[in-house]
């Protein structure tokens, strides 16, 4: 029986399964949290699209971060999402990033 990660890599193929989760309570939530991304994408178009999806103010900035143990990393925007996924991927085949917003004016 497959996971539901591979059942998307094998019906979806060329397309990493992602679970974006907000890092802190009081961060904005997305609509739906698990998404399918084309192999290509860099760090920073997905961040684009999650500011977009969360309707931040320009005032708003958004972070990614990736758990490794008890640490949390901050990804470079200019990787590939395969290649983070390829490293940091869990054992339920999904790559987890969190996200977390934060007021840098005022």
């Amino acid at each position: 029986m497959l996971s539901e990660s591979q059942r998307l890599i094998y019906k979806y193929p060329g397309r990493i399964p992602i679970i974006l989760e907000p890092l802190y309570n009081d961060t904005p939530k997305l609509d739906k949290n698990k998404f399918l991304t084309p192999y290509d994408v860099i760090m920073s178009s997905l961040m684009a699209i999650v500011r977009h999806r969360l309707r931040l103010r320009k005032s708003e900035a958004l972070f990614f971060f990736i758990k490794v143990g008890a640490k949390l990393i901050v990804p470079n925007g200019d990787l590939l999402v395969l290649s983070l996924y390829e490293i940091y991927k869990v054992i339920d085949g999904f790559l987890r990033i969190y996200y977390g917003s934060e007021n840098v004016y005022g």
